[in-house]
């Protein structure tokens, strides 16, 4: 039986409900999202976010799911996997502390792009799109700086993907003018 305090979400994702806004602030603060944030502002944050818990290899949300909340990960670590079924997936990527995951889903509303399941024991800092949107009344000049940093890591993801791909075009041509070069090479004998 579980604590009165904790209560299980979808995805084996269980809800720390006893912490203060203290303790969250806390947990907030050990992440880089400190770098960007006053102490009364990560105060102020925390009453907008819920504290997550999941055992490792717990599903932490699937490809298709609703995108209404991003995750900061304040301990441990999640790999985000592809593949079309679970025998077959692939680790894409493993993110730890104070990275997150679901921005794209938070912002835009589309579903969510990939799987995403613990990789050990893991606490989550979840924003669901109701808070931020509560965020947003309540606190603009908070809100504000919080979708600008989402902004930034979205664009350095996305430089970073960008680059990752023309990389492997580039590589892919080098290979067929090799191939090209080698097969001249035999013609000529």
């Amino acid at each position: 039986m579980q604590k009165d305090a904790e209560r299980e979400d979808n995805d084996g994702l269980v809800e720390e409900k006893g912490l203060g806004l203290k303790q969250r602030a806390e947990l907030l603060d050990r992440t880089r999202w400190a770098n960007d944030f006053s102490w009364p502002e990560m105060e102020s944050f925390a009453a907008y976010i819920r504290v997550h818990k999941a055992a490792c290899h717990a599903l932490i949300c699937r490809e298709g799911d609703d995108g209404d909340s991003l995750f900061i990960i304040a301990r441990g670590s999640v790999e985000i996997v592809k593949g079309a079924n679970a025998d077959k997936q692939k680790v894409i990527a493993t993110i730890g502390p104070g990275q997150t995951l679901g921005e794209m889903s938070l912002l835009d509303g589309e579903p969510r792009s990939a799987p995403a399941r613990a990789a050990s024991d893991i606490l989550l800092l979840t924003i669901q799109q109701d808070e931020l949107d509560r965020m947003i009344s309540e606190r603009p000049g908070l809100a504000v700086k919080f979708v600008m940093k989402l902004a930034r890591m979205v664009s350095q993801r996305l430089r970073k993907t960008s680059s990752n791909l023309a990389d492997r075009l580039q590589a892919g041509q080098l290979l067929r003018l090799a191939g090209s070069y080698e097969l001249f090479e035999h013609l000529l004998g």
